[in-house]
């Protein structure tokens, strides 16, 4: 069985496709504001795992565990699922690594979204936020 949880520091929200521009950190701003993630009064998401499953038809090379859990974000909880994969570390222990989007409009984050809004032009924010995540579980061998 596969379980646990983590929290993301809400505070630590950088961008680095604008690295060098003046508007890097109005958008950092933004991000932070009650526009997107509230910050201010919610500094902290959480995700906690329900189960993980492992895949029938798993391999090294593609998604062999079907993770459902809970995200928490804006003091919203709302239920996701995502393929993930992993696999063990010749020293013990192992790596999970998942590659997954979100719609930001089920944890209430509508700004430029054209689901809400109309004739929005240059200021159209795309619905989908695309998540990396990478965890390094550390082993020994024998242990």
């Amino acid at each position: 069985m596969i379980g646990g949880s983590f929290e993301i520091d809400m505070t630590s929200i950088k961008n680095i496709s604008l690295e060098g521009d003046d508007l890097q950190p109005v958008l950092v701003s933004h991000l932070k504001s009650d526009d997107f993630f509230l910050v201010k009064l919610f500094p902290k998401a959480f995700f906690r795992i329900k189960t993980a499953i492992i895949t029938k038809e798993s391999n090294f090379s593609s998604p062999n565990f079907e993770v459902k859990g809970t995200l928490e974000l804006r003091g919203i909880k709302k239920e996701i699922t995502f393929p993930a994969t992993a696999n063990p570390l010749p020293e013990g222990g192992g790596t999970v690594e998942a590659h997954f989007d979100i719609d930001r409009t089920r944890w209430g984050i509508i700004y430029g979204s054209t689901r809400f809004f109309e004739h929005l032009g240059m200021h159209l924010v795309f619905d989908l936020i695309s998540f990396q995540v990478r965890l390094v579980i550390e082993g020994s061998k024998g242990s």
